[in-house]
């Protein structure tokens, strides 16, 4: 009897065990999926871009691809919205709950990790509490004003990727007027060897 009961809680260690692992595995291949789609975008924004120069398209070409892409983004948001609504009729209250809430805790925990990325960063440059203060209100602008441009449906891909970068260059000028020469160094040498990381890390996947 007491071997059989060993043997119980053993599997049930087990068991929670390997689930545990399959979470931590299945946060992870989430994170790498995120990661994989953002770059895309950008990869995607990027050729386009090149294609349009490359094409030497007329101002009429370039209104039309306008026009032809606006149309298609307001199909696809319709799609989206009549998609959420046919989906809240199959769902029961208790699971729109449960899905509420798992997008709740899924915003708080990204809040949660870019705050600590913040501290991270206030750390490693060395800032006062002014300064941290300062990059936080520039950051939040920065994302307040990237988000405008990407939900402009009235701009091109190229247009949004030329305010983009307008945006990026702004940001960095106002960055570097709230930091001293140091800091800017350490902040030109961490985004260096994250560049350095992140293309070592392509290497790799490319062998496997």
């Amino acid at each position: 009897m007491k071997k059989i009961f060993t043997l119980s809680m053993a599997a049930l260690l087990l068991a929670g065990s390997a689930m545990a692992q399959g979470k931590q595995q299945q946060a992870g291949k989430e994170k790498h999926q995120k990661h994989q789609k953002h770059e895309g975008q950008r990869h995607g924004m990027k050729e386009k871009g090149k294609m349009a120069k490359d094409l030497n398209l007329t101002e009429a070409q370039k209104e039309r691809a306008k026009a032809i892409n606006q149309e298609y983004r307001e199909k696809a948001k319709a799609l989206q919205a009549e998609r959420k609504t046919k989906m809240d009729q199959v769902l029961t209250a208790e699971q729109k709950a449960k899905l509420e809430a798992a997008k709740s805790q899924r915003k708080n925990e990204m809040k949660e990790k870019g705050k600590q990325r913040g501290d991270q960063f206030k750390k490693q440059l060395g800032l006062t509490d002014a300064q941290g203060q300062q990059i936080k209100t520039i950051n939040e602008e920065f994302r307040a004003k990237a988000k405008s441009i990407r939900d402009n449906n009235n701009l091109s891909k190229e247009q949004q990727k030329e305010q983009m970068k307008a945006l990026l260059d702004q940001r960095k000028e106002r960055m570097k007027s709230v930091l001293t020469a140091d800091q800017i160094q350490k902040m030109e040498s961490m985004k260096k060897e994250g560049k350095e990381k992140g293309k070592r890390g392509k290497g790799q996947k490319s062998i496997k």
